[in-house]
């Protein structure tokens, strides 16, 4: 549902032990079987965030048996429009066919009033909180 990228079609991940003390995950991206790249190299920061979304949202779902819940804080960052819509069909898809409970925060307000027309509490269980707060509250 979320562009993909036109050469990398394949995750892998692999475990970066050159560091014995400070053990990392390397995440890559393959265009054949032979051929890997880091995805940091090649993807604008749009694509960088589609992809932490969508193995966020893989491992989330994998997940959903213990909590059927998913929370998120502003995942929309480096998004363009036809992704961010593409984003909230997703979510769309996520609460209410597959039944996840989702959760997520934005300071984004365009974000917000465009989730809210989209996931219209007239016609969906959705709720949103507006939450607005001045420099003497803190």
């Amino acid at each position: 549902m979320i562009e993909p990228h036109p050469d990398f079609r394949k995750i892998s991940f692999k475990i970066n032990e050159a560091n014995p003390d400070k053990l990392g995950l390397d995440i890559m991206c393959k265009r054949t079987e032979d051929e890997e790249d880091a995805p940091i190299l090649y993807l604008s920061s749009a694509q960088v965030n589609i992809l932490s979304l969508s193995i966020f949202l893989g491992t989330a779902l994998e997940n959903t048996d213990k909590v059927n819940t998913i929370f998120m804080d502003d995942p929309i960052q480096h998004l363009d429009s036809l992704n961010e819509l593409s984003f909230i069909d997703l979510l769309r898809i996520l609460a209410f066919k597959l039944g996840t409970q989702i959760i997520f925060s934005t300071h984004n307000r365009q974000f917000f009033d465009l989730c809210q027309r989209k996931l219209d509490a007239n016609y969906h269980n959705a709720s949103f909180i507006e939450m607005n707060y001045t420099e003497n509250q803190l």
